[in-house]
C-alpha cells in the first residue's frame, strides 16, 4: 500500500460509508458532495486492492477486509480528535501547573500581590515564578518557554513572533529627602537642574529611552550615583541629598513614605506603558489564555498604584 495516495480525509470517508452504508448518505452526513465520496472510495480501493464495499440493494456492505479496518480505523480517528486535533483544556480550579512571569523589581511589587491573592483563592494549584531576562534575550526565553509570559515596559521589542497587549500607562515621580538644602515645597526646572541625582544604569533600551528623555526635556544633569534598581531608591534618597526619578509604584509601595517628599517631575516625562508579551507558538495554549485573560481581568486599564495613597506635590 502506497501511504502518500491516502490522506486523512479518505480515512474520515472511509468512517463516514461505515456508519451509513451508503454513498449518498456518507456525503449528507460530511456535507460534500457524492461524487467526492465517490473519488475517495476509489482511491481507497487502489491503494488497499479490494473493493470495501460492494452494493447489496440500497445499501453497500463492507467486504472482510473492510471489517478488518473498522475498529483499526476508529481508534486512529479517536486518537486524532481526543489527543491531536482537539484544542486542550484549563480548569484553574483543580489543574495544577507553573507559569513563569519575565519582570523586574518594580513589576514584582505591583502586579504580584493582586495576583497571588486572586490565585490563592480561585486557583490553588497553579504557582508563579518570577524571572528576569533582558529585552534581547526575551523572544527566544519565551520561544522555548523558559519564560510563560512577560509584563512590564519591553521598549524595543520587536519581534513578529512576539503579541503585545497594552495593560495601562504608568507615571514618573520625583523623590527628595524632606530635609534636602534648597527643594522644600516645589520642585521647578531650575532646581531640578542644580540638584544632584541619582540615573539609571544598565544596558536595554527602555533604559536609554528613559534617560535620553530626561535629558531632552531637562538637560543634562548631574548624576553621582547609578543603579539597575528602583525599589531601594527612596530609602537612598532619604538619607542623602539626591533627586531620583522613578516608576510611581517604587514609592506607593513603600510602608513608611516619612521623610521623602514626593513630587510631579517639573518637565512633560511620558508615561510608561505597561503591557504584557507571549510567543505565537503558545498563543492558544489554554493556560497561557487564562492566564492572560486574568492579567486583562485585572490589571487593564488599572494602574496597581492607585489603590495606594500617596501624597504628590506639584
Amino acid at each position: 500500500m502506497n501511504l502518500k495516495r491516502l490522506d486523512l480525509g479518505v480515512l474520515v470517508v472511509l468512517d463516514a460509508l461505515f456508519k451509513e452504508g451508503s454513498v449518498s448518505q456518507a456525503a449528507t452526513r460530511l456535507s460534500i458532495s457524492q461524487p467526492s465520496v465517490s473519488y475517495s472510495l476509489k482511491k481507497l480501493r487502489e491503494a488497499l486492492n479490494d473493493e470495501l464495499f460492494v452494493r447489496a440493494g440500497n445499501r453497500m456492505l463492507p467486504t472482510a477486509k473492510a471489517l478488518e479496518l473498522e475498529e483499526p480505523l476508529r481508534n486512529l480517528l479517536s486518537i486524532l480528535q481526543n489527543d491531536i486535533i482537539q484544542e486542550s483544556h484549563f480548569n484553574p480550579k483543580i489543574d495544577q501547573r507553573r507559569f513563569i512571569i519575565n519582570t523586574g523589581d518594580v513589576g514584582e511589587v505591583a502586579f504580584m500581590p493582586k495576583l497571588l491573592s486572586w490565585i490563592s483563592r480561585e486557583a490553588p494549584g497553579i504557582t508563579i515564578e518570577c524571572a528576569y531576562a533582558k529585552t534581547v534575550q526575551l523572544p527566544q526565553a519565551l520561544e522555548d518557554r523558559e519564560i510563560d509570559l512577560a509584563i512590564g515596559n519591553m521598549a524595543g521589542l520587536d519581534n513578529p513572533n512576539i503579541h503585545r497587549t497594552q495593560l495601562f500607562e504608568h507615571p514618573f515621580v520625583c523623590a527628595v529627602s524632606d530635609s534636602h538644602p534648597f527643594i522644600r515645597d516645589t520642585l521647578n526646572i531650575d532646581l531640578f537642574r542644580q540638584a544632584k541625582h541619582v540615573g539609571l544604569a544598565g544596558e536595554g533600551y527602555s533604559q536609554e529611552i528613559f534617560e535620553a528623555e530626561i535629558i531632552k526635556q531637562a538637560g543634562v544633569r548631574d548624576v553621582v550615583f547609578r543603579t539597575k534598581h528602583f525599589m531601594h531608591l527612596p530609602q537612598i534618597v532619604r538619607g542623602t541629598d539626591l533627586v531620583a526619578t522613578l516608576p510611581k509604584i517604587a514609592v506607593a509601595a513603600q510602608q513608611n513614605t516619612s521623610g521623602l517628599r514626593i513630587f510631579t517631575p517639573p518637565f512633560s516625562l511620558t508615561k510608561v506603558p505597561v503591557a504584557m508579551y507571549w510567543h505565537h507558538r503558545y498563543h492558544r495554549d489554554a493556560g497561557l489564555c487564562w492566564l492572560r485573560q486574568l492579567v486583562m481581568e485585572l490589571f487593564a486599564e488599572k494602574d496597581p498604584t492607585n489603590d495606594f495613597e500617596i501624597s504628590i506635590q506639584e
